[in-house]
């Protein structure tokens, strides 16, 4: 049977090893850092990227004295919404597979996946952008 002295030994080891424990959980700031990092580090690419749509449009009305939104009426706005689903599903899906399934490279090979469909997918929309412009200087000409 324990006493009361080898209780209060014991609750003291106890508190001992709590505080321990609690000293080497505490973490670093730079291990803060670390952890909060990729979310960071994504939100800033989001807004660079955002930042970047606006000196394209700046450019493009330097250049060519005028800027094109890809979501127009004709041809081009199917090859627009189709991107749009395209690109968004396989963002979302990466997401996805990354927060639920834990499988951290997912938006590595989304985003792997994305570059040569959005590539093709611009190359279309010039295709028909241009299509349009043929077409209707053909029917002025007339």
């Amino acid at each position: 049977m324990i006493n009361t002295r080898d209780a209060h030994a014991l609750i003291e080891d106890i508190q001992s090893v709590r505080h321990d424990l609690a000293d080497r959980a505490t973490c670093s700031p730079a291990w803060r850092f670390t952890s909060a990092a990729p979310g960071s580090i994504a939100l800033a690419i989001s807004v660079c990227c955002f930042g970047l749509f606006g000196v394209m449009a700046i450019i493009a009305r330097k250049r060519m004295g005028f800027f094109v939104n890809g979501y127009r009426k004709g041809g081009t706005r199917v090859v627009a919404i189709a991107l749009l689903v395209t690109v968004e599903s396989i963002y979302f899906a990466s997401l996805w597979l990354k927060g639920t399934q834990h499988i951290a490279w997912a938006p590595l090979v989304g985003g792997a996946i994305i570059v040569p469909i959005v590539f093709l997918a611009v190359s279309r929309w010039q295709a028909a952008y241009r299509s349009e412009f043929a077409s209707a200087g053909a029917t002025f000409a007339k």
